[in-house]
């Protein structure tokens, strides 16, 4: 074998061993890649035109016997799976020291809501940080469990545009 041959193929298992350690370090072993459709939101459509109060509307199938509880996070992502709501509230001294914080008013200063129904009406949503007048929103659920910690990696999600007033 000339020694032209012995370098390209040394080249090619050197690459083949850097790769092979680098893809090994992608650990994906706790991931969950299938699509769970137990949520379905029906209303606003998505990409929709609204106006304010806008009325979120979902179906859970199949309905499961003990109630369910749903967070619903607009314009910002959803806590971690196993995480509670208290992670809204990470980093906020003045939430961490207050007994009862984060309570339903602080999370929905920072526009996140909880219900046991299939709906949510949302009476105002925040303006976005753009000079845009019309303005795309996203609202993702999230699945809660009887102790307030997200149920898995399952979020599902509708955005709609809601035109905004420019101030000047």
């Amino acid at each position: 074998m000339s020694v032209r041959r012995r370098r390209s193929a040394g080249r090619a298992a050197a690459t083949a061993t850097v790769a092979a350690v680098a893809l090994a370090g992608c650990g994906a072993s706790n991931l969950a890649f299938r699509t769970d459709r137990r949520v379905h939101i029906s209303s606003p459509a998505s990409r929709a035109l609204v106006d304010a109060p806008v009325t979120l509307r979902w179906n859970l199938l199949p309905r499961p016997e003990a109630p369910t509880t749903f967070a619903v996070f607009v314009d910002r992502a959803p806590v971690k799976p196993g995480q509670t709501l208290r992670a809204v509230a990470a980093g906020d001294s003045s939430c961490q020291h207050a007994p009862g914080c984060p309570d339903a008013q602080y999370l929905a200063d920072r526009q996140v809501y909880t219900t046991t129904d299939t709906s949510l009406t949302l009476q105002t949503v925040g303006s976005l940080n753009s000079y845009q007048t019309t303005q795309l929103h996203e609202a993702t659920i999230v699945l809660l469990d009887a102790s307030g910690r997200r149920v898995g990696e399952a979020a599902w999600y509708v955005d709609f545009r809601m035109r905004h007033r420019r101030f000047r």
